[in-house]
């Protein structure tokens, strides 16, 4: 999916479509558990369902959707949709677990991020959340048994499709995809790619690690300070676009479920790694959709300033209308610079980019973490 901007009226071409936008603000209010959620009309409800069932599984929309929405919730969205994806989900979880237990069998014991972790900490209906991807975080030797334990039972690594822009991961190995595909596993070496890797280490992300119970197969998941962390950096590799609609959801459910994290910390790690903008995003962004004010620390959502300001109410019009049309490189760009990234770590990822151009990588270099 690519990445997209609001079309016109959504704070970017002309007067913004104010029905369509108050509708999309009270969905996303009544998903955040707002109690003053706007009552919204069934068809305009359903169409803006339809909407967030082709960026995010359609069984995940219904879920999200249950809690009311002026009276369709989950029936928003399409039912026989919704039940296929929670079928797929199923079967992608339970294969999942399966390679857990193999990689107990290995005598490793990975920590569980994103997808998988949040359905099971986050959601009441795990299925509706699991996604294609397991990540894992995994140390050096632990890391070297899994793989030699899996690509013994058919596993291989896939290089990802290359863009002629260049990519490198400094996070991850190459894709580690199960025979029959089911099971694309992640695995980590470091809990996320720069710059959140700066400042959160492994060893930091073990040390705090929490247990999770997940159908006989228990693992562990990070705590929720490290989570916020991790959710805020995700979404702001994403430019806050589609592909980070899963982790807002997350980080919603996360905050509305647990203890508070704390808020002090996730800004120490913020600011020594350089992520200290993104995160504020993040959070302006969270209470802009409807999570109470008191959920996210006051000084970790001062508003914006300037050309800033002007860029996140762009994105905020574009998270109402659900994204109606494709960004632009410039839009992109202009939002890497203001919102997703300090200027010190734009200025170093658009130089990878740039050597990528370069010297593209060959073949896949799994054993290195580069691809």
């Amino acid at each position: 999916m690519a990445e997209w901007e609001p079309g016109p009226g959504g704070g970017h071409d002309g007067p913004e479509p104010a029905d369509t936008a108050r509708v999309g603000r009270a969905m996303w209010a009544a998903i955040a558990g707002a109690d003053a959620a706007a009552p919204v009309e069934p068809a305009a409800a359903r169409a803006w369902a339809g909407r967030l069932s082709e960026i995010i599984p359609p069984a995940l929309a219904a879920h999200v959707l249950d809690r009311g929405v002026g009276g369709p919730g989950a029936a928003c969205v399409d039912p026989a949709a919704a039940r296929q994806s929670l079928l797929f989900n199923r079967l992608v979880r339970a294969r999942q677990l399966e390679c857990l237990a193999e990689a107990g069998a290995a005598g490793a014991e990975p920590v569980v991020l994103k997808g998988l972790a949040n359905a099971y900490r986050y959601y009441r209906e795990p299925d509706a959340r699991v996604a294609g991807d397991l990540d894992i975080l995994l140390r050096g030797a632990e890391r070297e048994r899994l793989i030699t334990h899996l690509a013994a039972l058919g596993y291989r690594f896939r290089p990802a499709v290359r863009r002629p822009w260049g990519s490198i991961s400094t996070a991850s190995l190459a894709p580690f995809m199960s025979p029959d595909g089911l099971v694309n596993l992640d695995i980590h070496v470091h809990p996320d790619s720069f710059p959140v890797h700066r400042s959160l280490t492994t060893d930091d992300v073990f040390d705090r690690a929490r247990p999770v119970a997940g159908a006989g197969v228990s693992f562990r998941a990070p705590c929720a300070t490290h989570s916020i962390v991790l959710l805020a950096g995700n979404a702001a590799r994403d430019k806050f676009g589609p592909f980070a609609v899963t982790k807002v959801l997350d980080a919603l459910a996360l905050l509305r479920a647990e203890a508070a994290p704390d808020w002090d910390e996730v800004e120490r790690y913020a600011r020594d790694g350089g992520y200290l903008t993104p995160l504020r995003a993040f959070c302006l962004l969270l209470l802009r959709l409807g999570l109470s004010r008191d959920r996210v620390a006051p000084h970790l959502a001062r508003p914006f300033r300037g050309a800033a300001a002007g860029e996140f109410e762009r994105m905020a019009a574009a998270w109402a209308l659900l994204f109606p049309r494709p960004a632009g490189a410039f839009a992109l760009m202009r939002r890497e610079w203001l919102l997703s990234a300090e200027p010190a770590v734009a200025l170093t990822v658009n130089l990878r980019r740039f050597t990528g151009l370069l010297r593209p990588a060959g073949r896949s270099r799994p054993e290195s973490g580069v691809w």
